[in-house]
């Protein structure tokens, strides 16, 4: 079990709700959403397709506003900060990861995790040194002047992670991170993921819909209409809400 730190979660939603216009329509998204995730601790957030796991993800980044309710970052209410704030806030604090990798195909592996640090103002030769450190943090080994399309899809999706933790960032947003991989390399990232948290003490939010993956993760929090309907943890309490989501006849196995 995690112990509980005495300094602020890295992240914190009180009461937050965010609404959408679709024409005449409001669409709610999110619905009173209340949830904390401290630091050594990675959360799965589970829901059918349009249950708000997407917008959640992107009020922790500071993506988005909630229309009421607080969104607290390692003790900071995100309300209090301006883009250039929040801009910041992604560079130093929290690191998002998505399906997409959007990967710089014209940049080596190290180059891609470089970036970050070099349009921040670091040197490039800090950056690089940087780079490299984040490269063989995700289990990544020499060479990384590699392009991306000389990588296979689980390498891609390292360096992604790479780049996202590049500058010690401490909160990690992941959205179906491994929407696009076979089931080996899925298995490998969320392993990845689950050590990063237990012994880097990240803090790790990812988004999943297959339960096997979601069982890496110390506690499962599950989104439907908009509801933080249940809280928990475990392999079965996974396999569980993917046979409350599956049509009627469907077969789930973990």
């Amino acid at each position: 079990m995690t112990t509980q730190p005495t300094s602020p979660p890295a992240l914190a939603l009180a009461g937050v709700h965010r609404r959408f216009r679709d024409g005449p329509d409001e669409i709610v998204a999110l619905h009173d959403v209340t949830c904390t995730v401290h630091h050594s601790e990675m959360v799965a957030l589970t829901g059918p397709s349009g249950s708000g796991k997407s917008t959640l993800l992107h009020l922790a980044a500071g993506m988005d506003r909630p229309d009421g309710g607080t969104v607290t970052v390692e003790g900071t209410d995100l309300a209090t900060l301006d883009a250039t704030g929040l801009a910041a806030l992604r560079r130093h604090h929290v690191g998002v990861v998505f399906q997409r990798l959007n990967l710089v195909t014209t940049l080596t592996a190290e180059e891609n995790v470089a970036l970050p640090l070099e349009l921040d103002g670091v040197s490039a030769g800090e950056a690089t040194t940087a780079a490299r450190q984040a490269l063989r943090r995700v289990g990544l080994t020499p060479p990384f002047d590699r392009y991306p399309d000389a990588l296979s899809g689980g390498q891609q999706q390292r360096v992604a992670i790479a780049r996202s933790l590049v500058g010690q960032r401490r909160l990690l947003l992941a959205d179906e991170p491994t929407g696009a991989l076979d089931t080996a390399s899925s298995e490998a990232v969320f392993g990845l993921l689950a050590d990063l948290a237990a012994d880097d003490g990240c803090a790790v939010v990812v988004v999943t819909h297959e339960p096997r993956l979601a069982a890496h993760a110390e506690r499962i929090l599950r989104l439907r209409d908009g509801v933080l309907t249940e809280q928990g943890g475990g392999a079965a309490r996974a396999v569980s809400s993917a046979e409350t989501d599956a049509p009627h006849g469907t077969e789930v196995r973990s």
